[in-house]
């Protein structure tokens, strides 16, 4: 279970690696109005882009821990009576 712990870890923190690019390209756009609003967009698009793959990749992970889990105390109930 900690291998599957440090994989919602990673993933977790790939999304917010990924936010914090998009943030930091919407927050320096530089350029011409048209341009800064293309590149405010295109910033703002990754960070939220990156946050949902983060949350997409990390639930089944959490759902299957916790169907494992379970499994695992039902067969170690079974065991022990």
């Amino acid at each position: 279970m900690v291998r599957v712990r440090s994989i919602v870890g990673l993933i977790a923190l790939a999304g917010l690696v990924g936010s914090v690019v998009g943030a930091w390209l919407a927050l320096n756009a530089d350029g011409p109005p048209d341009h800064q609003a293309r590149l405010i967009a295109q910033g703002i698009s990754e960070a939220m882009n990156c946050g949902a793959f983060s949350l997409l990749a990390a639930l089944p992970v959490i759902v299957e821990t916790i169907l494992l889990k379970r499994r695992h105390t039902r067969l170690c109930g079974a065991a022990q009576t």
